[in-house]
């Protein structure tokens, strides 16, 4: 597997020299810094792409290799997106995208550097997943907690599990009232904002009439135990949810076809010899559940198998059969049966080819003047790489700082601060200039 290490001027640059169409939302390289222009030859980081082969020189004009520029491809227009978020500095995570029959690592990291690595079979990344989520240790088995409700509920137990934690007497009217008071905090909601749930919240903090018919719903099954007007939480639930996680993991599935994308998610948190999962459940004509769930390691590598494998390798996973073997005799890497755009894999060297040829870094257009639109609230705002609420924010923009929204994906809003560094952020709270 070929794989290099680059910063983000140099990614900007082959982007530039290889023609790529601009990253869709969902790509894992709208979360690079753009620049005002390329690398020009003779610069350190551009003399570095052509010592690598990356870049080539072509009748006095440079151009991008036509293998990498094959893999920025898929990297910027996917048909699959897996992001894997690792709750550990050690081990930070990494995204996987296909495009056609090509499976490429393409992980942009917080310190400015992306890794590429290609090609990935699915078997592969299956490994790769289940290796991260659940560890080397055997003892770990699926416990008694297992939680399927609303939004609403699952943010009165969280409020009832921090509570708790916190040494604080439970009553109704307690929880009542921190349930009220935890809804207005932009670091809790976040999450469910972000996940199309944000006038729940806003619902939750305006009275105490939702958290009163949430209380209700918890006690009947068991989730929250009553004596009177005091409270506790389940020796289930707290056994499962009152320990501080180890390590947390979430995987974000997205899959582009016909213009539109549907996004799957899965979280696990580890807790001593415990594993969570977590996942939101969509069902059309009702109101979105969240489903929570103490899971084996077999457990989980099930759920895992099932965000990534296509069905055919999902049954041979299931049933202990090997994996079905593609045109190419490799594993893993047949397109989604669903997926109708393909484009050809590239040759697996990265050795030059003909290609049309590309103006040199000299004769690219300049970036669009920045402008801003909008303004960051006072109390400041979170800030994504993609538009990933299971991920871990990158930054916290400062309040009143200025910003140029360039793009809206339903609640995010991609903008652009006036050094050129961009994100996604929740559109809602942005103040329009």
């Amino acid at each position: 597997m070929t794989a290099f290490v680059l910063n983000d001027w140099q990614v900007h640059t082959l982007l530039e020299l290889g023609g790529v169409a601009a990253p869709v939302p969902g790509s894992p390289l709208r979360g690079i810094r753009r620049n005002r222009r390329p690398l020009a030859p003779r610069e350190p980081d551009f003399d570095a792409l052509a010592s690598q082969g990356l870049v080539v020189r072509e009748r006095r004009k440079w151009r991008a290799n036509v293998v990498m520029t094959g893999v920025l491809s898929a990297c910027a227009q996917p048909d699959e997106v897996i992001n894997v978020a690792i709750g550990d500095l050690t081990h930070p995570g990494f995204a996987v995208v296909r495009r056609g029959g090509l499976l490429t690592e393409c992980t942009v990291g917080r310190s400015g550097v992306t890794k590429l690595s290609f090609p990935v079979s699915r078997s592969e990344l299956l490994l790769m997943l289940v290796g991260a989520l659940s560890g080397d240790d055997g003892a770990i088995d699926a416990g008694s907690f297992r939680f399927r409700g609303r939004v609403d509920d699952a943010f009165v137990l969280g409020t009832a599990l921090r509570e708790r934690r916190g040494g604080h007497r439970l009553t109704v009217d307690g929880l009542k009232a921190a349930v009220v008071r935890d809804a207005q905090m932009p670091q809790l909601t976040a999450g469910f904002v972000l996940m199309g749930e944000g006038e729940a919240m806003e619902k939750l903090a305006a009275s105490t009439r939702r958290a009163d018919a949430a209380v209700k719903r918890l006690v009947a099954d068991g989730h929250l135990l009553a004596n009177g007007t005091a409270l506790d939480v389940s020796a289930a639930a707290v056994a499962a949810l009152g320990d501080t996680p180890a390590a947390s993991f979430s995987i974000t599935h997205v899959e582009f076809e016909n213009g539109a994308s549907s996004t799957r998610v899965l979280q696990a948190i580890r807790a001593g010899n415990r594993i969570l999962a977590f996942r939101p459940v969509h069902q059309p004509g009702h109101p979105t559940e969240l489903d929570w769930m103490e899971v084996s390691r077999p457990q989980l590598r099930a759920l895992v198998a099932a965000m990534v494998l296509p069905t055919a390798e999902l049954d041979a996973v299931v049933s202990g059969r090997p994996m079905p073997a593609t045109a190419n005799g490799h594993s893993g890497t047949a397109a989604h049966p669903r997926t109708r755009r393909r484009v050809p894999a590239p040759a697996p060297s990265v050795a030059p080819a003909p290609a049309p040829s590309v103006a040199p870094a000299a004769a690219i257009a300049p970036a669009p003047v920045w402008a801003p639109t909008h303004a960051v609230p006072a109390s400041g705002l979170s800030a994504w790489s993609a538009p990933d609420a299971t991920q871990a924010p990158v930054a916290t923009l400062d309040p009143t700082l200025q910003v140029q929204v360039d793009e809206r994906w339903g609640a995010w809003s991609h903008v652009v601060c006036s050094n050129g560094w961009s994100a996604w952020v929740d559109g809602r709270r942005l103040e329009e200039l």
